[in-house]
């Protein structure tokens, strides 16, 4: 009986040890899908703003986290919120602002106006520093940590009554969120500088056009210049004469009518109608992709192969940055249904096909004015593009909720305002993406035209790592005296955030020189053998590699 009971108090310990870790482990990996399950719904709410507005994430938050993880999670006991502004970089140790402050603004976060690049962490393509939108932040990913502990079967046997998941991190941005878009995309932005745009409001256009090209990478987006009324790339008293766009006439009968820079002197009628996308699209689709452009005898299409934008920084040389700042108001009526038409039939005639996404940015300030032009046209114009697959985003500047429909009472769906006409011109809004804006003053435009640059790159929440694992690519020297003291220069990536370095499985002097390299001193070793350089960080340590071995002689 003594040897029984001996025997049983190791069988139910060897129990305990399979049984109860396996459910420990099983449940760690339950809380795991339920922590990024958690973070990718409050994903489709950021970027987050105020209390209220935090206070509505985190009650989705915690019915998904209820949804996902048996008997439900308490917020403080077993998961914890913290906001961050993650933004991007161009390489090496500094940040950049690609994505602040239009995207995430985390100056009381961290308790200074501006940040700092220094105040921000983390390594990889982006930086975050903490943000806190109970204080007026925007902040445009959320962290979830989360531990729990698993009641044991067999352990109590033993004395052991229940074991911890060990701690549980994720987080999830919605945006570019600093990295830059990799897929590509074909975009024409059409910009309205009738007359009823002032000169407050042709300058706040501007800089919210300028904004798109900072959030567009032209190595992905080729983007195409569209307005209303009609325009063409260069005139005389445009203070970029002699900038390398297109700077033929559409016709010697109309050479006098069309300009950005230049209020025309008269606007023949035919132009409503026209198939000629030249007034209309002043200046074609621009990037640096390796696709082939149109050839010159085909000047519809007028690409220019250059990069508007590098890193985030708008290029002022460019043909699309020089015909942006040419844009004036042109005193006619507005025909909105025409520009649209010649956005569609630009991308069905110049996009690339099925491998890129077709989508039109389309801002105007009111209902159409002038003869025969309706909010019907218009809207079945969106529709034509919006049926053919292509995605519409709208934005209404200035008074387009009072702004009324001429042919309100006939239109279908009914539109009485300007305001109803963009909303159902625009497509259908997504849990993710929102594509009507609505603008009323200067203050709100670049904000709302980056946020549609930034939907069409990258809209949708998704998961994104703070501390990404460092990794080793190469060590030089790779080998020296077994008494140690070489210094090795070791190149990977993910080194900003490096805590410690091991050479053999001995704790060594290091310093980090970048993201992509550090220095090591090699401690002493045994003649002949083979030591692995590890690098540990928050996202954890570099992988054993044959990179990463250091050789003692």
């Amino acid at each position: 009986m003594i040897l029984f009971a001996l025997c049983l108090t190791v069988i139910l310990a060897f129990g305990a040890l399979v049984i109860d870790l396996g459910v420990l482990r099983n449940n760690r990996q339950i809380l795991v899908n339920a922590v990024d399950a958690g973070v990718l719904a409050a994903g489709t709410k950021l970027p987050v703003t105020g209390s209220a507005a935090a206070a509505a994430l985190e009650q989705l938050v915690q019915k998904t986290l209820d949804a996902n993880y048996p008997g439900g999670l308490g917020k403080g006991t077993d998961y914890t919120i913290a906001y961050q502004c993650v933004i991007g970089v161009a390489g090496g140790v500094a940040a950049v602002w690609r994505d602040v402050p239009t995207v995430c603004n985390p100056p009381n976060g961290v308790g200074q106006n501006p940040v700092p690049t220094t105040a921000f962490s983390g390594a990889g393509p982006s930086r975050y520093a903490p943000c806190a939108p109970g204080l007026g932040d925007t902040c445009n990913a959320i962290l979830i940590s989360a531990s729990t502990q698993t009641r044991f079967a067999l352990g109590p046997v033993v004395g052991v009554n229940s074991g911890s998941s060990g701690s549980v991190q994720s987080a999830a941005c919605s945006g570019a969120c600093g990295i830059p878009p990799n897929s590509p995309d074909d975009v024409v932005l059409i910009m309205d500088r009738t007359g009823s745009m002032s000169p407050a409001a042709i300058v706040a256009i501007q800089k919210g056009a300028y904004a798109v090209l900072s959030v567009f990478d032209p190595k992905y987006q080729r983007l195409a210049l569209g307005t209303i009324g009609p325009s063409r790339a260069t005139e005389a008293s445009c203070p970029n004469t002699g900038s390398p766009w297109y700077a033929g006439t559409v016709g010697a009968a109309n050479a006098n009518v069309l300009g950005v820079g230049v209020t025309p002197a008269g606007y023949p009628a035919s132009y409503d109608t026209t198939t000629d996308q030249q007034p209309w699209i002043p200046v074609g689709f621009s990037g640096t992709d390796t696709a082939p452009f149109v050839s010159l005898d085909q000047p519809e299409a007028r690409g220019h192969r250059e990069a508007y934008s590098t890193g985030g920084a708008v290029s002022t040389s460019s043909a699309l940055y020089k015909a942006i700042s040419c844009l004036v108001t042109y005193t006619n009526g507005t025909n909105l249904s025409t520009p649209m038409v010649m956005a569609t039939n630009y991308l069905s005639a110049y996009g690339r096909g099925s491998a890129a996404p077709k989508v039109i940015i389309f801002e105007t300030d009111g209902t159409p004015a002038g003869a025969g032009r309706t909010c019907q046209a218009a809207y079945n114009a969106a529709k034509t593009a919006k049926d053919a697959g292509y995605e519409v985003f709208t934005l209404g500047y200035g008074g387009v909720s009072t702004q009324k429909c001429p042919d309100a009472a006939s239109t279908s769906p009914s539109m009485a305002t300007a305001a109803d006409l963009l909303r159902n011109m625009a497509s259908t809004d997504t849990p993710d993406v929102k594509h009507f804006y609505l603008t009323p003053d200067e203050t709100t435009v670049v904000t709302s035209f980056s946020a549609i640059a930034h939907a069409i790159t990258m809209g949708k929440g998704h998961l994104v790592t703070l501390y990404p694992q460092p990794y080793i690519t190469s060590v030089s020297p790779a080998a020296g005296p077994f008494t140690g003291g070489t210094s090795v220069t070791v190149t990977g990536k993910s080194f900003l955030g490096v805590t410690k370095v091991t050479v053999g499985g001995v704790n060594a002097a290091f310093a980090v020189n970048s993201d992509t390299s550090l220095t090591v001193v090699a401690p002493g070793g045994n003649i002949g053998s083979a030591a692995d350089i590890i690098a540990s960080s928050p996202g954890g340590s570099s992988p054993i590699v044959p990179a990463d071995v250091f050789t003692y002689q």
